[in-house]
């Protein structure tokens, strides 16, 4: 077993022992805490062209903020409001770009982890300069120009994932985006991963 074998399986035997206590009984949607997280988020796989050469776009790492608000719903759900968005950046080809999403989740609560699924409404906001750029398309070279104004394109995303605990206030969340499922010609994954502190407010000062 390699160092990076045994590394990964401590970090999964820890987030296994260590979980937050069960909740008190509460009221329908009452407020149990926010949660404050980064990480990055990958569009679909092999969605769009990254490079002059033709290369379509894979995995990426882009810095990821994000906001959670949870909800009780009964002993074993939760619900989960949450927003996030990436950094303003470019991408290989010069369009400036500002993605960013709003999700719906409900919760599962296992022994040792949670499971959820949720609905991600995905917005990227897209600009370039007009200018033009070329490419590989496919036979040879040709040139592309670059949109002149500001476009958002949206999708709706459907969320499936888990979270594991580092400690009762630290956990890490990897989330599976199935993106168009229903077109045949166009469903795609991508990935969500982010690592979490949550804020419980039976811990906040009253003065």
């Amino acid at each position: 077993m390699t160092s990076k074998q045994i590394l990964l399986l401590c970090i999964v035997m820890l987030a296994l022992w260590v979980k937050p206590g069960p909740a008190q009984e509460q009221e329908f949607f009452a407020f149990k805490g926010l949660a404050l997280g980064i990480g990055t988020l990958s569009p679909p796989i092999g969605l769009y062209q990254k490079d002059e050469v033709g290369n379509s776009n894979t995995f990426r790492f882009n810095f990821l903020l994000k906001i959670d608000s949870y909800h009780y719903i009964s002993e074993d759900f939760t619900l989960s409001l949450g927003a996030g968005a990436e950094l303003p950046s470019s991408d290989e080809v010069g369009n400036k770009k500002f993605p960013f999403y709003f999700t719906t989740r409900l919760r599962y609560d296992f022994p040792f982890f949670e499971i959820y699924v949720g609905n991600m409404f995905y917005f990227q906001n897209q600009f370039g300069t007009g200018e033009s750029v070329v490419l590989n398309n496919g036979d040879g070279m040709s040139e592309f120009f670059l949109p002149d104004e500001n476009r958002t394109s949206r999708n709706w995303i459907i969320e499936l994932g888990a979270t594991f605990y580092f400690t009762p206030d630290i956990f890490f969340e990897p989330t599976l985006l199935l993106v168009n499922i229903t077109n045949s010609t166009k469903k795609n994954v991508g990935y969500l991963v982010t690592v979490n502190y949550f804020f419980d407010p039976s811990t906040w000062s009253t003065k």
